[in-house]
């Protein structure tokens, strides 16, 4: 029996002494991980039209699984303070922010504010604001106006064509134009993309009216016959300019018009889908069918098997197809004479487009089969 105790505490001490063994996980260093902190989401400023709502995104990095109260504050053209609840588990919140009418003396453009976090708390502990751990600066400036300029919608995608295709962008003006008013802007390709579709039709700056409360912008979309991937631009506004009275300005969140323009793929291929049967002596006409125009011309070679030309087939036509710019249909004409070989099986077979247009490739059906059967 003292045999058996001591060699059970032997056991125990063993597996003490291994459950004492650190995991992978124990040596790993926590020390720079940064705590929860709030942050406000976007930090360029902010235009908005007095006598509306502005809305601030806040943020919390990592949730939390108890509600948190951000306070704020404004100061400048006006003042107030706040407070918006992110519940728990969510990582943001608005801040909706009442802009008071008449802020904007007669003769200025604008006038300034600034939104600040003051401070947040989880229950009673308090979070740190920004990510520098030191209650960084978390401030978004607002430009209030009197009149807004922006784009109404975010964008469109558009398809090549053969002819070139005008776009209007349509702008919005929140409240007629005092004066005649400069919108500037610009054109920019998104990275990546060299395609250069874009012609600019309207002048930059664009000039709008008084009294108008919409204005376009015009630009030509081309076919650059080529394929590209990521072919998108940005249109941006950037600023207006009038004569003082006219207070107006661009809405920042509002700036930005994307354009997509999305490659005119084409096919060619042949119109008839099932063999064709040849019983006597005949002229024989397969349509291919170019599945949009192009501005090249496109040539597809093909090719004749299971025949022997001049006996069991006459071709009346080029062993080339050839679509002109702005055609979508050609022709292969075979002409079979009356001592045809029985029982054989012709081929006709699209062998690849050799000129014209990137955006062009063979579709389904490339070949067509023709049976040539007793009479």
């Amino acid at each position: 029996m003292k045999k058996i105790i001591i060699l059970m505490s032997i056991v125990t001490a063993f597996l003490l002494q291994s459950c004492e063994k650190k995991g992978p996980g124990d040596n790993y260093d926590f020390s720079n991980s940064l705590p929860p902190y709030v942050e406000i989401s976007a930090k360029t400023q902010l235009s908005v039209l007095e006598g509306t709502n502005a809305t601030i995104a806040v943020r919390l990095k990592t949730a939390v699984q108890e509600p948190v109260v951000v306070n704020y504050a404004v100061s400048g053209a006006f003042s107030t303070t706040g407070s918006v609840t992110i519940p728990r588990g969510v990582l943001s919140a608005n801040v909706t922010l009442p802009i008071p009418s008449t802020l904007v003396p007669p003769g200025s453009t604008a006038v300034n504010a600034s939104f600040k976090i003051t401070g947040a708390k989880k229950g009673s502990t308090d979070l740190t604001i920004g990510a520098l751990g030191v209650n960084s600066n978390e401030v978004r400036p607002i430009l209030i106006v009197k009149n807004l300029i922006s784009f109404e919608s975010e964008g469109l995608q558009i398809t090549e064509t053969v002819a070139d295709q005008t776009i209007k962008i349509p702008i919005v003006i929140a409240g007629k134009l005092k004066s005649q008013t400069s919108l500037s802007y610009t054109v920019t390709p998104k990275a990546g993309n060299t395609a250069n579709n874009l012609q600019l039709v309207s002048a930059n700056p664009l000039v709008i009216a008084a009294g108008e409360t919409t204005a376009f912008i015009e630009i030509k979309v081309k076919d650059n016959l080529a394929i590209n991937a990521g072919n998108i631009y940005e249109v941006k506004l950037t600023g207006a300019t009038a004569p003082v009275g006219s207070e107006v300005g661009v809405d920042a969140d509002a700036s930005l018009y994307t354009i997509t323009v999305v490659d005119d793929l084409k096919t060619v291929a042949f119109v008839t889908t099932t063999p064709v049967d040849v019983k006597v002596a005949a002229n024989k006409s397969f349509e291919v069918k170019l599945s949009s125009p192009s501005s090249a011309t496109i040539t597809v070679p093909y090719a004749i098997t299971g025949g022997v030309a001049g006996t069991d087939y006459i071709l009346r036509t080029s062993g080339t197809l050839t679509f002109a710019p702005g055609v979508t249909s050609s022709n292969i004409n075979l002409d079979i004479p009356a001592g045809y070989g029985v029982g054989k099986v012709l081929k006709i077979t699209l062998s690849s487009i050799s000129a014209g247009d990137a955006e062009a490739s063979l579709g389904t059906p490339k070949e067509v089969v023709l049976n040539l059967l007793a009479p």
